[in-house]
């Protein structure tokens, strides 16, 4: 991996190189020891799974890199992290691909507890990348069923789950939604697919951001939409993360889209 943080339970991802470690960390221990040799291990977390990473060609170039990186160290770094085997199998830094959406995290697992507070305290943020990079409007009514559903079910719970990708998990385990009547924003990947696919709706202007998607001739007809392909990919030491937003009409998928998932858009909110 290419980031990491400096302890469990917090929302950090900090990119690997020298100059970050130093300044996060002030080489300080429990972050940088000795072996018994003398040599120097660094360490940190993982900004996924909590668990202890070991931070590889900080100061040196290493024969499988040319660039530092972080990889997963498989035990317990005391007074930093607790390693966890169940997240580490988890975690898509260590597994891409590998989803475990059935298994639950422990409820007292600190990366349970730093989702289910990020969704209590950051909600309306959450709410807005979700509308940024879908393109639909996620009106009040709609965001609090959104909610209402991820708390019954305990989202935050799944190995999916990261705080990455948490406004997109309030939608993903859904069922498909209707687009009649919801608002679109103009000029995004959505009302462009509306636009170019859709034969039995069209968009109407409400205002100079939005139009509203509307039956043609209000005629009855059935246009959903769903969150689906959840897909991570690790290469050169980064993890892409995408969802795909699918338009149905008829039962047939007319347009789709694909969102990656940006790791410092809530970040940045903060």
């Amino acid at each position: 991996m290419d980031v990491f943080k400096t302890r469990p339970g917090i929302n950090e991802s900090i990119p690997v190189n020298n100059e970050n470690y130093m300044s996060a960390t002030k080489k300080l221990p429990p972050f940088c020891r000795k072996r018994a040799d003398g040599s120097l291990m660094y360490y940190g977390v993982c900004p996924l799974c909590d668990n202890p990473v070991q931070l590889i060609g900080l100061f040196k170039s290493e024969p499988d890199s040319i660039k530092p990186y972080a990889r997963h160290h498989k035990g317990t770094i005391e007074n930093l992290a607790e390693y966890d085997e169940e997240a580490y199998f988890a975690c898509p830094y260590a597994n891409p691909g590998n989803s475990k959406a059935n298994i639950r995290r422990k409820p007292d697992s600190k990366t349970t507890t730093l989702l289910y507070n990020l969704l209590r305290e950051q909600f309306d943020r959450i709410i807005y990348i979700l509308e940024k990079t879908t393109g639909i409007k996620i009106s009040e009514a709609f965001a609090e069923k959104l909610l209402k559903s991820y708390v019954v079910n305990e989202g935050w719970m799944y190995y999916d789950s990261t705080q990455d990708n948490l406004p997109y998990m309030l939608l993903y385990a859904e069922p498909a939604y209707s687009i009649i009547n919801r608002l679109v924003e103009k000029d995004s990947d959505l009302y462009k697919g509306i636009l170019e696919n859709c034969s039995t709706v069209e968009l109407q202007s409400v205002n100079k951001k939005y139009s509203k998607v509307v039956p043609k001739d209000n005629r009855y007809t059935e246009v959903k939409f769903i969150l689906a392909e959840h897909h991570n990919k690790v290469e050169d030491n980064h993890l892409t993360e995408t969802f795909s937003l699918h338009i149905i009409e008829s039962n047939d998928i007319v347009c789709s889209q694909k969102i990656e998932v940006d790791p410092d858009f809530l970040r940045r909110l903060l």
